[in-house]
Order: structure tokens, then C-alpha cells, then sequence
């Protein structure tokens, strides 16, 4: 069984209290139909039982009673699904045998817990409310979302709610769909609070039924997500990471060419306050050189310019190859239909009539620049664990090396690759071993600098640059996340497993040219492998020349 004796103690407690509720609801189903509140009454405590025997690992028992809250529940009350009398007692009958003489499957009881594998300082603040009635799944789904370093405070009812929010915000809501006031009473109540107050909060619903009307009630109560229970644990993180990552994104670049100095700081300053960070230039001729070295997210380019037009200098911008896809708006006093078109066929995906009010500038850039980004994110990262991909990795090797001769300091880089990761693709299937991926470009996330540059290299290879680090301190933080990564468990299905990385360190000054650092890391890789898996090796030069080749 569960090897968490609070949960478990819990566990029996609300089992024994489910149990005798049940009898007298089937005493009194064999001498009389049920009224109505009285079958809502059976369909909750039946509700309850899925949830907290499945968490527990009894899954007979919550395999049955899924059975019979379907039957019971009043959106499934069809001809075909409704049950006479003599049937729900019998499912009753069958429903309490399972739960006194404890036939659960005690293989899947086992449900071990991920404790304290990280301890992300962005996390530390951010507070959930969990409104859940069953203490069992409360109990577990706190728990779990702790583990990942949120801090969570559990409700068990509605009329809670309105009084926990005006006492303090939370950064999100985990709300249970299902309650004793209803089976959509969670929906109802964020849709009531909502017209009340303007609440902002992102609200994750949990349901232990996927019932449509359920997902969509849920919608117009304005969810962020729904979860089916029980909860996926690695996928509720990743939905409260993003939903409630609060960092400012990098401000938006752009680049101003305009011929006239008091225009350019007029739509500068216009640009600056709304967080924006502005370069001008009014000579032309400078622009790949100041594009280079300001690296912009959208160029403002004015039409009519002495010397150079506009279009000739989209045109020109166009043919430079690393420039090709930056967003070209041009913002001009051009009121001519055909020389605004010429102008957009030279190479603009937008024109803007000067004068334009501030709101209608701001809001053409924003879009513009958002949709840059996303399309610039999809070429440069890795689509399944959102990691820098192999091609821009390798660029960020040949900058950073650079870099590291010009002022002189360390760097090191660093190959990881999965223990056996194909076993893993054949014993659980290759969705489950994407999700293993995924959970170690989290680790390696959430457990390095934001200096620190990680990517997918390819396959179940990863790999990192580490700026002004010498190679043995490398050493010792990679020691840290392949012992952190070891303790993970992932789960397939009713089946848990582990999985071990091994890695290879190289660094600056020992190697001074990409070519020749990625080898060095390589030759530690398939020496950590060759002295048998889940270590970390750093090469020096010395024993570069004897190392075999991989």
C-alpha cells in the first residue's frame, strides 16, 4: 500500500465514513426509490470514492465505483444507462464486498513521491488555493505540487472561497469541478466570484469525469485548463509554470531610420514608454552594422530619406541573409496607394500612415514583434522540450568561446545522455520516454543560471554552455542534477520507473576552438559510459590523445 501513513491514515478514515453512508443509503434504496437529493447524495460520497481509492492505488474499488457514479450521474440518465433498483443494489453489494475485505490491487498502491527535487527560488512566492472536498485527493495533490516548490493551501468548501480571495490573491486556483452542492458547483462558483469581482487569477479545474458538460462549464467559468483526475503531476506543473510565470519577457528591440531627428525621438519616446528599448539611426548607410550590433526585433523605416529610400533599403536589408525574416514596418507621411504598395513589395509587412496615434503604433509593433518571436523561437528550439536545438546551440558554442578569449575567462561545455534511454522507449513507448526528456530540460531549467545556455543536442543527448565556469566546477553542478535527476520517477500508466544520465565536461582554456571542445566533451561522455553509466567525467587535454573514439 501507499507507503505515506498520514495519507493513509486519512485514507481509512474517510473510507470508513464513506462505507457506512453507502450501507444506509443502500438499506434505504432497497425499500424505496431514491428521491432525488437523495441520489445526488449517493453520486457524491460514489464521487469522492473514485478519486481517493484511485490516488491510494486501490483500483478495484475505484474502477467500480466509476461505474456506478456514471450510472448514478444525471447528465449519463439515459434509457440505456439508467439502472432499476435490483442493479444498483447489486452494484452497491459488489462495491462494499470490494471495500471490507480490501481486494485492491496492491500492485499499483505504491504510489512514490518526487520530495524536495527542487527548490526554484521563482517558485518560492507563488501561492495556489486548492478547493477540493476530498481530503485524500487534497492531501495527495498538495503534497505533489509542493514537492515542485509552490506553496499551496487547501479548502474543502465553497463558501470559502469568496473570503480566502479578498484576503489575499493567489497565483492560481486549483478547483475541483464536483462538489456537495453540485456537480458543476466549482464552475458556478468562479463564474459567480467573476461577476462580482474582476478576477484575473487563472482557475485549473479538476473533474474525475470527462464529461463534456463538465469541460464546459468549466470554459465559461473561464479556465485556464482541465485536468482529469487523478492528476498528472509533471503536466499540472508545466501548466502552473506558465501560467503563472510573472517575469517580464525581454523588452521589445526596435530600430528607427528616419532622416528627421525630432520624428525619431518623438516615436522613440513613445516606444520607450511602453517598455520598449529604442535605437535610431538617421544614416542609412550604418544600418547592417547597427542591426548587428543591436540585434532588433522589427525595423521603423521612413520611406522618403536622402541618398537612400525606404524601399531601397528594405531591398537591401532583405538580401542580407541573417536579416531576412525581421519584421520591416514602414511609418511614412505617404498618402499614395500605389507607392505604399511598391513600398510593400520591396520587401514591408507593414505600413503606417504618419500621423498615427500612439495606441495604433504601439499595437501594430506589438503584434508584429510577437509573432517574430514565436516564428524566431520555432526555428531556433527543439519543438518537444522547448531547448535551443543542435544548429543554434553550436552557434551559441562559437559566440561564447569568443567571447571567453576576449576577456579572458573560463567556460566550459558539457555532453549529457540518458542511461539506456531506448529500453525505456521500448518497455513504455515512446510517449513516455518524450516525457522523460521533458522532465530532464525542467531539471536542467530550473537547476542552472539564466547566463547558462542548454539545448537539445539530439536524440537523448543534451547539451550545456556554462560561461565563466572553470571545468571543475562544472563538475560539481552536474554532479548535483544527475543525482536530482536520478531520484525523478516517471510513471507509465500503473508503472513506475527511474532514469540514470551520464555526462562529459570539456572546457576553455583546455580547448580553444568549438571543434575541438565538442570532441573533448564527447570522449568524457563515452568514457563515463564505458566506466559504467550515471557518472560525470571531465576530460583534460592529457587525456585527450588516449582516449578512443566513440
Amino acid at each position: 500500500m501507499n507507503s505515506d501513513r498520514p495519507l493513509q491514515t486519512l485514507f481509512y478514515r474517510q473510507l470508513t465514513e464513506i462505507t457506512e453512508v453507502l450501507q444506509n443509503l443502500s438499506i434505504l434504496l432497497k425499500e424505496q426509490e431514491l428521491a432525488k437529493p437523495v441520489r445526488e447524495e449517493l453520486h457524491h460520497q460514489v464521487h469522492k470514492l473514485v478519486g481517493s481509492s484511485g490516488v491510494m492505488g486501490y483500483q478495484k474499488i475505484s474502477s467500480m465505483a466509476r461505474v456506478l457514479e456514471e450510472k448514478l450521474d444525471p447528465e449519463n440518465e439515459t434509457s440505456e444507462n439508467r439502472l432499476a433498483s435490483n442493479q444498483l443494489i447489486d452494484h452497491f453489494e459488489n462495491l462494499l464486498d470490494a471495500i471490507r475485505t480490501d481486494e485492491a490491487d496492491t500492485a499499483t498502491a505504491s504510489k512514490p513521491s518526487v520530495r524536495n527535487l527542487y527548490n526554484n527560488p521563482d517558485r518560492a512566492s507563488k501561492l495556489i488555493y486548492l478547493f477540493e472536498d476530498d481530503s485524500i485527493q487534497a492531501a495527495d495533490i498538495s503534497i505533489q505540487v509542493e514537492n515542485y516548490g509552490y506553496r499551496v493551501k487547501t479548502f474543502d468548501q465553497l463558501d470559502q472561497l469568496k473570503q480566502v480571495i479578498s484576503q489575499r490573491l493567489p497565483d492560481a486556483i486549483l478547483m475541483d469541478v464536483a462538489f456537495p452542492e453540485g456537480r458543476m458547483a466549482g464552475p458556478k462558483a468562479i463564474l459567480a466570484l467573476r461577476k462580482e469581482i474582476n478576477l484575473e487569477i487563472p482557475v485549473i479545474f479538476l473533474s474525475a469525469s470527462d464529461h463534456f458538460a463538465s469541460r464546459l462549464q468549466a470554459v465559461r467559468a473561464g479556465s485556464a485548463a482541465f485536468f482529469l483526475k487523478p492528476v498528472d503531476t509533471i503536466s499540472l506543473i508545466d501548466t502552473l509554470d506558465r501560467l503563472t510565470n510573472h517575469d517580464h519577457q525581454e523588452a521589445y528591440r526596435i530600430l528607427l531610420v528616419e532622416d528627421s531627428t525630432f520624428q525619431a525621438a518623438f516615436y522613440a519616446q513613445i516606444l520607450e514608454d511602453e517598455g520598449m528599448q529604442t535605437r535610431v539611426t538617421t544614416q542609412p548607410a550604418k544600418i547592417l552594422e547597427v542591426m548587428a550590433e543591436f540585434n532588433p526585433d522589427l525595423i521603423l523605416l521612413d520611406v522618403h530619406m536622402p541618398d537612400c529610400s525606404g524601399m531601397e533599403l528594405a531591398h537591401l536589408v532583405r538580401q542580407a541573409e541573417r536579416f531576412v525574416s525581421i519584421p520591416i514596418v514602414y511609418l511614412s507621411a505617404e498618402q499614395n496607394k500605389e507607392v505604399q504598395l511598391r513600398a510593400m513589395s520591396q520587401g514591408g509587412d507593414d505600413f503606417l500612415s504618419k500621423p498615427i496615434k500612439p495606441e495604433h503604433l504601439i499595437a501594430a509593433i506589438h503584434s508584429r514583434v510577437t509573432r517574430y518571436r514565436i516564428l524566431r523561437s520555432f526555428m531556433v528550439h527543439d519543438g518537444l522540450t522547448g531547448l535551443l536545438n543542435h544548429t543554434t546551440i553550436n552557434a551559441y558554442l562559437e559566440k561564447e568561446l569568443a567571447r571567453a578569449q576576449r576577456q579572458n575567462v573560463a567556460l566550459s561545455f558539457v555532453m549529457i545522455d540518458l542511461d539506456n534511454f531506448k529500453l525505456v522507449n521500448d518497455n513504455y513507448g515512446h510517449p513516455t520516454g518524450d516525457r522523460v526528456l521533458k522532465s530532464l530540460a525542467r531539471l536542467l531549467k530550473q537547476r542552472l543560471r539564466r547566463a547558462d545556455i542548454i539545448g537539445r543536442y539530439g536524440g537523448e543527448e543534451f547539451a550545456l554552455i556554462l560561461p565563466d565556469t572553470p571545468g571543475e566546477n562544472a563538475r560539481f553542478v552536474m554532479e548535483d542534477l544527475r543525482r536530482r535527476f536520478g531520484k525523478i520517477t516517471h510513471q507509465a500508466g500503473d508503472q513506475y520507473f527511474r532514469v540514470t544520465l551520464s555526462c562529459g565536461i570539456a572546457a576553455y582554456p583546455d580547448y580553444t576552438s568549438a571543434g575541438e571542445i565538442k570532441d573533448a566533451a564527447d570522449q568524457a561522455l563515452y568514457k563515463a559510459k564505458r566506466a559504467g553509466r550515471d557518472q560525470i567525467a571531465y576530460l583534460r587535454p592529457v587525456e585527450t590523445a588516449s582516449q578512443p573514439q566513440a
